[in-house]
């Protein structure tokens, strides 16, 4: 049986070939340079957006926590308790600590019937609440608003 060597590649190809290699690990090199700042740019993109996320998500909990509060009252009586006095004073307070140029407005609508049972009516108010700060990423201002039926 008889095999077949190969020969060495001969001194005028591999003078044709040298430096192929050293172009191609330079080609390399770049697109991965490239891929990187690029990965970079988006980290720092995220950065910037993050403390505005948390500002948004900050102002819907409030918003939540502060519409909860009213189930504890009769409807009746929820438009002048969270719509002006003490508490809305307070809630109005926090947000002004905790937002930059923060303000808050509050809508509780009249009772109506949602339901009745046995007998009675079951009131329920209709309620906005909508908290605005000014974004420090941004600069413009921006506006959270919950809105939730209270009661029924």
């Amino acid at each position: 049986m008889m095999t077949s060597l190969s020969l060495p590649p001969s001194r005028s190809t591999l003078q044709r070939q040298s430096g192929v290699i050293l172009l191609e690990v330079m080609v390399a090199a770049v697109i991965c340079i490239l891929g990187i700042l690029g990965v970079m740019g988006l980290h720092s993109n995220m950065l910037a957006v993050m403390p505005e996320n948390s500002l948004k998500a900050d102002a819907a909990l409030m918003a939540n926590e502060y519409i909860n509060e009213m189930w504890a009252l009769p409807a009746n009586t929820r438009k002048a308790a969270f719509e002006s006095g003490a508490r809305f004073t307070a809630f109005q307070t926090t947000v002004q600590n905790r937002f930059p140029n923060g303000s808050v407005q509050v809508v509780v609508s009249a009772p109506y019937v949602t339901a009745t049972a046995k007998g009675s009516a079951i009131l329920a108010n209709d309620v906005t609440v909508t908290v605005q700060y000014l974004s420090r990423a941004l600069n413009t201002q921006r506006v959270t608003t919950i809105t939730a039926t209270v009661g029924g």
